[in-house]
C-alpha cells in the first residue's frame, strides 16, 4: 500500500466479505480524506491478523470460559467483548460438549480421557471448594 507516513497512523480499515467467497473488499480511510479499497484473499488477510496473536482462555469465576485473545489492542479487545465478538460458554456446557467428541473413541480411550477430565475437575473444585472455605461459606457440593 502507498500512503504518505502522515496518514499511516489515522487509517481505519473497512472490511465486508461476502458469505462463501474467499475474497474481502478491505477499505482504507484517513483522517485527511484519502481512501483506498482492495481485495484481498480473505485466507491470506486472517492468517497475517492472526499471525501477531496468541489465544488464550479466560474463565470467568461464575464459571463462563471465554477466548481471549492476546496482543489486541486494549480498545480493540473491549470492543470484542461490548459487542459479543467474543462469547463466553458455560464450563458445564463446554464439557458436555467435550463428552459428545469421545464417541469414535475405543472405550479404553475413552475411559482414559474421562478419568483425566474426572481429575481436573477434582482439581478445581478443591480450589473453589477451598476458596469458599477462606470466604466463609460452605464448602462442598451443592445440589440443586
Amino acid at each position: 500500500m502507498r500512503q504518505s507516513n502522515r496518514d499511516v497512523t489515522t487509517w481505519v480499515a473497512d472490511l465486508q466479505t461476502p458469505p462463501g467467497k474467499s475474497l474481502s473488499l478491505l477499505g482504507l480511510h484517513s483522517n485527511a480524506g484519502t481512501s483506498e479499497s482492495y481485495r484481498v484473499c480473505r485466507a491470506a488477510l486472517q492468517t497475517a491478523v492472526f499471525s501477531e496473536l496468541t489465544i488464550s482462555i479466560l474463565c470467568h469465576p461464575d464459571g463462563v470460559v471465554f477466548p481471549c485473545p492476546d496482543g489486541l489492542e486494549e480498545s480493540v479487545l473491549d470492543a470484542q467483548f461490548r459487542e459479543n465478538r467474543l462469547s463466553g460458554m458455560p464450563l458445564d456446557s463446554l464439557i458436555e460438549n467435550a463428552l459428545v467428541l469421545l464417541i469414535n473413541e475405543p472405550s479404553d480411550e475413552a475411559r482414559r480421557q474421562l478419568q483425566a477430565l474426572r481429575l481436573k475437575l477434582a482439581r478445581g473444585l478443591a480450589a473453589v471448594d477451598d476458596r469458599l472455605g477462606r470466604l466463609g461459606e460452605c464448602g462442598g457440593i451443592v445440589s440443586h
